[in-house]
């Protein structure tokens, strides 16, 4: 059994098992039903929507980094044996984005 805060935001602690659902204690199921028609679970919808746009908006984020990164390194991605010049050049180049 778990204990979960019913909508995640509801104030009512339920008793939860994944294998046999969920359990209310004295007068829990009337609290979840008075949350319930007070409009808390638009109110839990919204939330989750705002942590979802939230979420998003961090892995764009960190995707443009990356994209970002990946720029800086993009002349340093063949191996120095495989370079035009050689071990020189490699070096160059690495100097170059380091200095960026």
């Amino acid at each position: 059994m778990h204990r979960v805060n019913f909508a995640g935001c509801s104030g009512v602690i339920v008793d939860w098992c994944r294998k046999h659902g969920s359990w209310f204690d004295s007068n829990e199921l009337q609290q979840v039903v008075r949350f319930i028609q007070a409009g808390g679970m638009k109110k839990a919808r919204e939330r989750e929507k705002e942590k979802i746009q939230d979420e998003m908006s961090r892995l764009r984020l960190e995707q443009a980094q990356l994209l970002a990164n990946q720029g800086r390194t993009a002349s340093v991605t063949q191996p120095w044996s495989q370079h035009e010049d050689g071990f020189l050049s490699f070096l160059s180049d690495v100097w170059k984005t380091l200095k960026d």
